[in-house]
C-alpha cells in the first residue's frame, strides 16, 4: 500500500499498530498519575514488536567480522608460519614450508648482490634472503 510517497509494508503498519498502542497506555497512566501493568505489558510489546521487525533480520544477515578480514586478504593461505622458519634455511625449504611469496624484493642496493627479502602477507613477515640461505626473520 502506498500513501502518497510513501510505500507501507506489513512490517511498518505492525509497528505502527504497537506504537499506538503504546501511546494510549503512556497517555493513560499520566492521566491517572500512576502507570499500571498496562504500561509495562505494553512496552514489553513494543520492545519484542521492534526487535522481531527490525533487530533480528539485520542480525541474520551479519557477517563476522572474521569474514571480513579475509575477505580483505589477498586469498593466498600460508601452509606455515614464519615461526617454524630458522636462519640458515634455503630460499627453496622456505617456499616448501611457506609456498610462494606474495612479494620478492631486491634488496641489492642496500644489503649487497644476492640479497632477497621475501614477502608473506598473511603471516606478516618478512624473510631476508643473503646467497639463497635465510639471513634473518622479521
Amino acid at each position: 500500500m502506498t500513501i502518497g510517497s510513501i510505500q507501507i509494508t506489513w512490517q511498518l503498519a505492525l509497528l505502527a499498530v504497537a506504537v499506538t498502542q503504546w501511546l494510549v497506555f503512556v497517555i493513560a497512566g499520566i492521566a491517572s498519575k500512576k502507570a499500571g501493568s498496562n504500561l509495562l505489558f505494553s512496552s514489553i510489546g513494543l520492545a519484542l514488536t521492534w526487535i522481531i521487525l527490525f533487530a533480528a533480520p539485520v542480525m541474520a544477515t551479519a557477517k563476522p567480522a572474521t569474514e571480513t578480514i579475509d575477505a580483505s586478504m589477498t586469498g593466498k593461505t600460508p601452509k606455515a608460519s614464519c615461526a617454524s622458519l630458522k636462519v640458515g634455511m634455503t630460499s627453496a625449504e622456505v617456499r616448501d614450508k611457506m609456498g610462494d611469496p606474495d612479494e620478492v624484493v631486491a634488496e641489492d642496493e642496500t644489503r649487497g648482490p644476492g640479497a632477497e627479502m621475501m614477502i608473506y602477507r598473511n603471516s606478516r613477515c618478512a624473510v631476508h634472503v643473503f646467497n639463497s640461505k635465510v639471513d634473518f626473520i622479521d
